[in-house]
């Protein structure tokens, strides 16, 4: 069994604080278990509730208002009449040792625990319960830095982000408080390195905190991978010193929203037929084009655009720009109506003889392309890992869906037609999963890694697609109505096999890289 070893920590009884739970929740995180935290005043009822749809190994109650002999035995009740016989029960508070004794003798028990026991007893007496439980293998296959970084991430994205995700699919609100928390966190500047204001990570970390927002929210986490990416990552990588030491630092901490304009009418997959174009006169470049399907367009205070200064020479003559919103002639146009990201704030952006200082030129003239291009090879690896986060919260909500719901007296998880998609499911995550470290190691090492992060980007975005159909085949009808997530999930993965390169574009590079090895 791979997955992490789960638990409930519940708080019943009328005493008016919390802290020994949050200690004993925040060690068993730390030791790498999932923690479901109910907080105070919860009654044995709500406890059992919680522990059925959270679908935990482990129920941990904390007590301090005296009430042990009656709380504990009645969340064992009910446990056992609510189909939790075989999940282990524990507590722990001021109990006297009399008392203790009693309840260790109550059948599914497994252990009471005093005021002097310390946080590591408790972890190490939680894995004696599963010693052939094995670590997430996600967490085998990261360092401990890592691990610390995806634990970060998954508990804003689970207490942040999730609780809001469906209403911002409804009404498509930029999430714009997301963010500015975000930044906070120093998740808008994750590939940034300190010197500019950043938080500079391992490409490896870095999809690891796409793959957790995607798990909660696929527009934030989308967001959040065109900002670092798309924004970030050309004025890293062809920047002047000036222009990183000006624009990185408000990039990184949030306080300003990024994005990247290079998919146009008639350029999509044909990025070099870009017909925008940029004139010099004077110290100015004068700007005339219109790019579409810009992430976070809207919001975004500097964007990074290409433009043709030489339209004679085809790819060689585009080049790459810095915009400022505010520069004469920006124009954000109308906004996409999306299958899904609905929240993610896809615009039409316009410059009308808009005027860019030549100090904004990024790189050199006729380099843009080859920077773009870069650009999105860098990407690949997050938009991979983006639906690698979709993929994931697709199956937990299969699974949590499959044993709550019965047909044929039957939980539908017990069924082998489903526990086949389960299979399959899992199976594929991981080999996704594996490709996008892959990639993104081989980045990281300074190796070649572009074919390596299209094999990654193409597989994951349609393991993505074909896990996200498969859990609304779980749910049957359910899976198809808006009150359970998976349908969202479903119509969210699907630009991962669109943006930044098709699975067609990924394909031909792919087998060109590879053809070039046998020349």
């Amino acid at each position: 069994m791979n997955r992490p070893i789960k638990v409930l920590i519940a708080k019943p009884g009328l005493d008016g604080h919390d802290r020994g739970a949050k200690v004993i929740a925040n060690a068993l995180r730390d030791a790498g278990m999932e923690v479901v935290y109910t907080g105070l005043h919860q009654t044995p009822e709500m406890v059992v509730d919680a522990a059925l749809q959270e679908d935990v190994d482990v129920v941990s109650v904390s007590i301090l208002s005296g009430a042990h002999m009656t709380l504990i035995p009645r969340v064992r009740e009910l446990m056992n009449q609510r189909g939790l016989a075989d999940v282990n029960l524990i507590a722990g508070g001021i109990i006297p040792d009399a008392d203790a004794e009693a309840l260790k003798k109550l059948p599914g028990v497994a252990g009471i625990f005093g005021p002097g026991t310390s946080t590591k007893d408790v972890v190490a007496f939680i894995q004696s319960l599963f010693p052939h439980r094995k670590q997430n293998m996600t967490q085998i296959l990261l360092n401990e830095e890592q691990q610390m970084i995806q634990e970060t991430a998954r508990r804003f994205a689970e207490a942040e982000l999730a609780p809001n995700a469906a209403h911002l699919d409804e009404t498509g609100e930029y999430p714009v408080e997301n963010f500015k928390k975000m930044g906070d966190l120093g998740f808008m500047g994750l590939i940034v390195p300190s010197e500019y204001g950043g938080t500079f990570i391992d490409t490896i970390s870095y999809a690891i905190v796409i793959e957790e927002l995607a798990r909660a929210c696929g527009s934030t986490a989308l967001g959040v991978a065109a900002h670092n990416s798309l924004a970030c990552g050309p004025i890293l990588l062809m920047g002047s010193e000036a222009q990183k030491q000006k624009y990185l630092p408000e990039l990184a901490s949030g306080e300003a929203i990024g994005a990247f304009c290079l998919t146009e009418p008639q350029a999509g997959s044909d990025a070099s037929n870009t017909k925008t174009t940029a004139v010099l006169k004077g110290d100015k470049y004068i700007l005339n084009g219109t790019k579409i399907y810009v992430t976070n367009g809207g919001w975004a205070r500097y964007l990074v655009a290409t433009a043709s200064t030489d339209p004679s020479k085809g790819s060689k003559g585009i080049s790459a720009f810095i915009i400022e919103n505010d520069f004469p002639g920006f124009v954000v146009g109308s906004k996409e109506k999306k299958l899904g990201l609905r929240a993610s704030g896809t615009f039409e952006i316009v410059f009308d003889n808009m005027e860019v200082p030549k100090a904004n030129l990024l790189g050199t003239e006729g380099g843009g392309f080859r920077t773009f291009m870069k650009t999105l090879e860098a990407g690949r690896i997050s938009i991979g890992a983006f639906a690698l986060g979709l993929a994931q919260a697709a199956m937990d909500a299969s699974i949590k869906f499959g044993k709550d719901r019965k047909q044929f007296d039957m939980r539908i998880v017990d069924f082998q037609a489903t526990q086949m998609k389960i299979a399959d499911m899992a199976t594929e995550i991981h080999a996704a999963r594996l490709l996008v470290h892959d990639a993104a190691r081989r980045k990281d090492a300074g190796e070649e890694f572009g074919r390596y992060a299209s094999m990654a980007k193409l597989f994951a975005s349609e393991v993505g697609t074909r896990v996200c159909n498969q859990a609304i085949q779980v749910h049957g009808g359910y899976g198809y109505c808006r009150e359970y997530h998976v349908e969202r999930f479903y119509r969210d993965v699907k630009l991962a096999e669109i943006g930044e390169g098709t699975s067609e574009i990924q394909r031909i590079i792919i087998a060109r890289s590879i053809l070039e090895d046998h020349d």
